[in-house]
């Protein structure tokens, strides 16, 4: 069974190539046939662009296996243009990526009907194929990044993206147009950055849409200067020694693993960047680290490297085997992985130990909203442990506001509980009216806060479909706090994240929290229209740490945006 693969240095027609440990081995042809192969022309050009969304995408883009890929990025196959891409370790979480790849090919060259020499001795042959066949042309990859300041501006960016043009096509004159656009809707409020991977050197490096298009076009005109118009080496075309010499060992292609060699990429992907970004913290924040910090980052970075150097056997021997027994290594490596990551994935544990709230001023926050909505459970889960009290139901169980001061993941915070403003009679179908005593109780949380609040949450229950006893509770504290409260400082908090995943797999739909809100067409024009579309979805019931620490965090980035707007000026309010 013939195997194509991405050129590596070394790769000559008719040397041979061991498949297991990805190593050049030595000429077993007369140098005089190896000399004079066929030469074909083929010549093709494929311009694509693509939205990645995870290592598949990107497999899927630049036509590379999830075995090629894990061996690239292990260190293990050392190829050119693809390879510096592969091996890029992503520093920009917040970053949506476009590739945009130019795929030329110009000739092939092949051994035909080859014939072992007479004095052919088995015995000095290292390797399990030879080559016959080398592509030639070359391959061009730009990365777009655009750079949100936060995860709720990379979602509106990754929104406004998909309605622009479709997730993956062609670089034509449409796709060309569609590009330029998104370029010139985003490039106010997104930092665009181009980077360039190629097999050969670009001699221009694109700084903008337009010279990266240029960039796209010119190059398979470059590749006409190099190598007689032949390119670089691009791939080539592996031949089983078993097939001139059948005393040679068969070796088995794996198959079937697809599934399975995702997953472990996605994982592999996830080591190596927590393994980065752990280090850098180590080394450059050490000073800014207290010791308890310190030692729980050494204690997470051992346990990435243990898991790493698990997987960097495992991808070794994955592909070509004789025992075609890469599920159970595969299998042993996912598991080994589940067991020593303490939250979602190592790159959000490698948030705990570090101050991982993004740096800025003190902030102060309000909770105000519907009784049993989860106002206290959000406060809690801001705080990461239990500070306020918080009850199943719809009375609320306490009638004053509460504060509670502390330095979360670096940054100074006061968080000020509120008791509920109304809340749903469900025996009797109707909304009881709290509005009286329990607004009046609002005063208090001012006089705790004399220099005034940085944002207001107002906290709703997303559960199946927001109510009108919501929307009225909404109105009722705009009346109370004043009518723009809600455009100037106003996010609003979906809470019981797990009823809307529930509900979603429950009735099999594909539906995003984004365009799940954005459906109900009350909720757009009575609330989020007047906040400026500030909302979030938190789960104050997620068992994993990790992933409801990015909630929070996504909370945090949303207050943040709130204060640059204000200029940092606070609400006030006295009665």
């Amino acid at each position: 069974m013939t195997e194509t693969i991405p050129y590596q240095h070394g790769m000559l027609l008719g040397r041979t190539y061991d498949l297991r440990s990805h190593t050049v081995g030595s000429d077993i042809f007369p140098t005089d046939y190896t000399a004079n192969p066929d030469r074909h022309l083929c010549p093709s050009t494929k311009i694509n662009y693509k939205v990645i969304k995870n290592s598949s995408d990107v497999n899927d883009l630049l036509e590379v296996s999830g075995n090629i890929s894990l061996k690239v990025k292990a260190g293990i196959l050392k190829v050119q243009g693809m390879g510096s891409y592969l091996k890029d370790i992503r520093k920009e979480e917040t970053a949506l990526e476009i590739l945009a790849v130019a795929h030329v090919e110009t000739a092939c060259t092949t051994l035909q009907n080859p014939t072992l020499p007479g004095n052919w001795n088995k015995e000095n042959v290292v390797g399990s194929h030879y080559i016959r066949t080398i592509i030639y042309g070359g391959e061009l990859i730009i990365k777009i990044s655009l750079i949100a300041t936060d995860s709720k501006q990379k979602e509106e960016i990754k929104g406004r993206v998909s309605a622009m043009f479709p997730i993956h096509g062609i670089v034509n004159v449409e796709g060309a147009a569609s590009l330029r656009q998104m370029e010139h809707d985003l490039k106010e409020k997104t930092e665009i950055k181009f980077s360039y991977y190629g097999t050969t050197q670009c001699t221009k490096i694109p700084t903008d849409m337009d010279s990266m298009l240029q960039t796209l076009n010119d190059f398979p005109n470059q590749l006409t200067k190099i190598n007689d118009g032949l390119g670089a080496p691009l791939r080539c075309e592996l031949v089983p020694l078993k097939d001139i010499d059948p005393s040679f060992p068969s070796f088995l292609r794996q198959t079937g693993l697809e599934t399975q060699m995702r997953e472990l990429e996605d994982q592999y992907d996830d080591i190596r960047q927590s393994h980065a970004m752990l280090r850098s913290c180590l080394e450059i924040d050490a000073d800014h680290m207290t010791t308890e910090q310190e030692e729980k980052g050494n204690e997470i970075e051992i346990r990435i490297h243990t898991v790493k150097t698990l997987y960097d056997r495992v991808i070794a021997l994955l592909g070509v085997t004789t025992d075609g027994d890469s599920l159970h290594k595969i299998e042993d490596a996912v598991n080994f992985y589940r067991t020593n990551k303490k939250a979602v994935n190592f790159r959000t544990e490698t948030h705990a130990p570090i101050e991982d709230f993004p740096k800025g001023r003190p902030l102060r926050i309000i909770l105000v909203g519907v009784t049993g909505h989860g106002k206290s459970a959000t406060a809690n889960s801001i705080f990461g442990e239990y500070k306020f009290n918080t009850h199943m139901g719809c009375e609320s169980i306490w009638n004053g506001c509460h504060m509670e001061h502390g330095t979360v993941g670096g940054r100074e915070i006061d968080v000020m509980d509120t008791p509920g403003s109304i809340y749903i009679d469900i025996s009797g179908l109707k909304l009881v009216n709290h509005y009286d005593p329990k607004l009046i109780e609002l005063k208090t949380a001012f006089k705790y806060q004399p220099k005034g609040y940085h944002a207001i949450l107002f906290v709703l229950s997303i559960d199946v479909r927001i109510r009108n006893g919501d929307l009225m509770a909404i109105k009722m504290l705009k009346k109370k706090f004043g009518y723009e409260t809600l455009k100037n400082y106003g996010i609003i908090i979906f809470t019981h994240g797990d009823s809307f995943e529930r509900n979603m797999t429950k009735y099999k739909r594909e539906t995003s929290f984004e365009e799940y809100i954005n459906s109900d067409k009350s909720l757009q024009e009575n609330v989020l229209k007047e906040c400026k579309n500030r909302y979030t979805l938190i789960d104050n019931l997620e068992q994993d740490p990790g992933r409801l620490r990015d909630q929070v965090i996504g909370i945090i980035e949303l207050i943040d945006r709130l204060v640059e707007d204000n200029k940092g000026v606070t609400y006030k309010w006295t009665g």
